[in-house]
This record gives C-alpha cells, sequence and structure tokens, in this order.
C-alpha cells in the first residue's frame, strides 16, 4: 500500500459540529476520512502489542474486534463492505499503527473511490478521541488534530434533541472534555489546531482556508460545496437535514429554547473553561457552582443513562444495541486505565 500523510483526527464534544468539518475537509482532493467514526484506535492500540502481527492468537481477537466493530457495522450500512480476509491483509506482517493506517484508507477508498497517494492525508472523526490526543500522538507522531468547539448551551440543546441527553450532564461533559483535550493539545506544537463551530458557519472560507494553511494545503472551493446534506446543529429532526450548504441556522438556539434560569444555570457550569476560549456569558451568578451538584447528578443521571440506551436500540435494534453500548463502554475503561499510567 501506497505512503500517505497523516493522520488527520477531528475531535471535539459531540454534537459540535464535527460532522459538519469532517465533511468540509472531505472536500479537498487530498483528504479522504470515512464517514463512520472508529471509536476502536485507542483500544487497539492499548490492549494488543504493537507486533501482535507475529502472535496468531493475538491477529484473531484483534480483527475480531475490528469485524464486531460499529464502525465496520456503520460502513456497512453506507454500503462499504469490509470482509474478514480483508482487515487481516491490513495488519499481517505490519505494526499495529501501520495496520490501523491501512484498515482506516481501505474503508475510505472503497467509501470514496478514490485512491490514495503519498500526499493524501487519511484520517478519522471520532469526537471522543479529544481526551486520547497524547494516546494517538505517541503513536502516530505525524498525527494533526482539528478541535472544534460550540457554544456549550447550544452544544448540550443539540444533544438533548438527538438523543435526549440531560442538559446539566451535557454542560458539564462538555467542560470536562474540552479542558482535558485542550490541556493535551497544548503539547502538540504544530500540530494542534482549534476552530470554533460558530465562526466555520459564519465565515466558512476564512476559517476552512486557515485549516487547510495549517496542514500545508491549498484552500480548494469546493470544499464549500457539501456532498451530503448536513443537519442544523441543535435540530436533529429529520426535515433540518435537507440543508446541502453551510448555514448558521443553528447558532443561539438556546436564547429562544432555553428558560432564562435553565441557561443561566448551564453558563455557571461551563465557567470558567467556556471563557478561556473565548465564550462570554451575561447575568450568570457572582458566585457560580463551577461543577455539577450531587443533587442535579443523582437527578438527572438514571434518566440521561436510560435515553442513551433507548437510543442505541432505536439505531442498531434491541441486542445490536446493548451489545455495541456495552463495548463502548468496555473499550473506554481500558483506554482509561491506559491514559492514567
Amino acid at each position: 500500500m501506497i505512503l500517505s500523510k497523516g493522520p488527520l483526527f477531528i475531535v471535539g464534544a459531540s454534537r459540535s459540529g464535527t460532522k459538519l468539518l469532517r465533511d468540509v475537509m472531505n472536500g479537498h482532493s487530498q483528504i479522504s476520512i470515512p464517514t463512520a467514526e472508529s471509536h476502536f484506535i485507542p483500544y487497539l492500540l492499548t490492549r494488543f502489542p504493537s507486533d501482535c502481527q507475529t502472535n496468531a492468537s493475538d491477529l484473531k481477537k484483534l480483527v475480531k474486534v475490528v469485524m464486531q466493530s460499529m464502525f465496520i457495522q456503520s460502513m456497512e450500512r453506507k454500503g462499504v463492505r469490509v470482509h474478514q480476509e480483508e482487515v487481516v491483509r491490513c495488519f499481517v506482517g505490519q505494526t499495529l499503527p501501520e495496520g490501523v493506517r491501512r484498515l482506516m484508507m481501505f474503508v475510505a477508498e472503497q467509501e470514496n473511490g478514490q485512491p490514495f497517494t503519498s500526499e493524501m492525508y487519511w484520517g478519522d472523526k471520532t469526537p471522543s478521541y479529544l481526551m486520547d490526543v497524547r494516546l494517538l500522538k505517541g503513536w502516530f507522531p505525524d498525527a494533526c488534530f482539528l478541535h472544534i468547539m460550540r457554544d456549550p448551551r447550544d452544544r448540550a440543546l443539540s444533544a438533548n434533541s438527538a438523543w435526549g441527553a440531560d442538559l446539566k450532564l451535557s454542560v458539564s461533559q462538555w467542560q470536562k472534555m474540552v479542558s482535558v483535550g485542550r490541556k493535551q493539545g497544548k503539547e502538540m506544537t504544530g500540530s494542534w489546531s482549534e476552530v470554533k463551530y460558530e465562526d466555520l458557519v459564519r465565515e466558512p472560507e476564512n476559517v476552512v482556508a486557515n485549516i487547510c494553511s495549517s496542514l500545508s494545503l491549498n484552500f480548494e472551493e469546493r470544499m464549500l460545496e457539501l456532498k451530503r446534506p448536513v443537519e442544523i446543529l441543535g435540530d436533529a429532526e429529520e426535515d433540518s437535514r435537507r440543508f446541502t450548504a453551510i448555514t448558521a441556522k443553528g447558532v443561539g438556539r438556546w436564547s429562544n429554547a432555553l428558560a432564562p434560569e435553565l441557561a443561566s444555570r448551564l453558563a455557571e457550569l461551563a465557567t470558567p473553561v467556556a471563557m478561556e476560549v473565548g465564550y462570554v456569558f451575561e447575568g450568570s451568578n457572582e458566585e457560580p457552582h463551577h461543577s455539577i451538584t450531587r443533587k442535579e447528578r443523582f437527578l438527572s443521571l438514571p434518566k440521561d443513562r436510560w435515553r442513551t440506551l433507548s437510543h442505541h436500540v432505536k439505531l442498531w435494534g434491541f441486542f445490536k444495541g446493548i451489545r455495541h453500548l456495552f463495548w463502548r463502554g468496555r473499550m473506554a475503561k481500558k483506554v482509561r486505565r491506559a491514559r492514567d499510567l
């Protein structure tokens, strides 16, 4: 398989515009990223030794993890079928990071119909990798990261519309992810870029041109011509998926959708991280509680977990939905342990 640039990881708290940014970047002739989220890369890198291809037992287990992943099954739903022997070919005789690179490139080629060249970036868009920046950089020294952020109130509203996520828990999660991700990102001199969703949709040409410059690529106007309909973030209903142009209609929806008291509480929970990245909130208390209270968590967590489970079951069916959620939790736990070492 031919050499390539990258990887290019698009990261950020979910419902912050990662999907839009991926589609924009995929519009460049020198970038090809699968449209499904992998979720398994940090797990593979922490679960298996780098030379696991020399151990038949480890290789068999690795291939099983990949084949049963949401990534492969999501690609199949999109009409891209990946066979087990093709996964084996990607990993056999290679180091683990090289096997991952070959797999992601193979899937992107199958989906986009564009063979890779040595000047092309391969990559991945999995929002939760924001927590694994340091880990991924260690395995992929040439990796570049695009971190997209969004007003936490709009982001929480979008997650609530999409799968019923609790608003307060969503903002608390946003604060933690952005804080941890940016702390790791500051260590990535020259390979970490940040963009705000609001800037991307209001001034797309300027923002995308700056991103291209950071990747040593020329801006291509076709990047602003989306091939796939995009949601208006904050409205995950079907009729919002008709838009094939970048629109700013998802900016500031919280101001009309949230009661003033709730909006103020969400602003409190997002402080001070939100202020550090340039989001200024008015009307919040002078001495806000920057962490969600035990009472708020107790009242919100069971309902939030149930809605997340229901969302997966709706997407995948009862048994697959539960299994996918279980495996994601198991993989995340394994990666957290490696992250803390």
